[in-house]
């Protein structure tokens, strides 16, 4: 996998969008700035591990980005998002456990890509 591709828009606009979601997630919750802690400091533990083995940053962006969605939607599920709030979110639990996964697919793609570059350099 080229540098290049690494780089395209597709790919950086993709992994906006579980951040975004995570955002909106995490705003709804009780005690979002606990929340939004705990979610940077899984993602500089992630990145403190991806750098120390060697891994590309910009190839692992979607896990990352994943990773905040994951967090997001695990603590809403703990927590039982409220109804209440400037955006209703979520009617249900099914959209939360539908974005995990996808969080999950986001992680995946990126850990894929990490692995690609990995084995081109």
């Amino acid at each position: 996998m080229a540098t290049m591709e690494l780089v395209r828009p597709w790919r950086i606009t993709a992994g906006f969008v579980p951040l975004l979601y995570g955002t909106l997630v995490i705003l709804e919750l009780e005690r979002s700035w606990m929340w939004l802690l705990v979610a940077c400091g899984l993602i500089v533990i992630a990145v403190m591990v991806a750098s120390r083995l060697g891994f590309s940053l910009l190839a692992l962006w979607p896990a990352f980005a994943g990773i905040f969605c994951l967090v997001a939607c695990l603590a809403a599920l703990a927590q039982s998002l409220p109804n209440y709030g400037l955006v209703p979110l979520s009617a249900s639990n099914t959209e939360l456990w539908v974005a995990a996964a996808l969080a999950g697919g986001f992680i995946g793609w990126g850990l894929r890509s990490a692995q690609k570059v990995a084995e081109f350099f």
